[in-house]
């Protein structure tokens, strides 16, 4: 389902308790969840996880992808290892995604922070980028890596 722009009533709430807050009060939780996916590419820190999942919530986005060939196979290994953990990562036989390990990412929990804990608790791990687009119909890029 596509969600359109906030209706003018929303917006004007919305801005009424931004401007009336307190200053260094919480704002209040988006109104609704934006229809978009984040995908972060080969990450080269935990931290920018982390950071992306805050982020993420910040704006009232709840879909992080992470692709990482290297950190699926991990995943994968681990789980091979353990029914509780191939359970715990929802990982099945072929599978191409599988549930962010956040074990395996030291130091992302700690700055996703409160707001973005629910963000990375469903973030998604794939082994590829073909898999984390599927279902998605338009895609924006960016990189800081040269030549990417």
């Amino acid at each position: 389902a596509v969600v359109g722009p906030l209706p003018a009533s929303a917006r004007a709430a919305a801005a009424m308790a931004a401007a009336t807050a307190a200053p260094g009060a919480a704002l209040p939780p988006p109104p609704q969840r934006l229809p978009c996916r984040v995908v972060l590419v080969e990450p080269r820190d935990a931290r920018n996880v982390g950071m992306a999942a805050r982020v993420c919530a910040n704006f009232g986005v709840a879909d992080l992808v992470v692709v990482h060939p290297d950190k699926f196979r991990a995943a994968l290994e681990r789980a091979s290892r353990s029914e509780q953990k191939a359970e715990q990562l929802g990982v099945t036989e072929g599978c191409s995604q599988c549930a962010l390990d956040i074990s395996a990412w030291k130091g992302c929990e700690r700055l996703a922070t409160t707001e973005g804990a629910e963000v990375l608790q469903a973030a998604r791990l794939c082994s590829a980028l073909p898999t984390a687009l599927v279902g998605v119909r338009r895609s924006v890029a960016f990189s800081g890596r040269e030549g990417r």
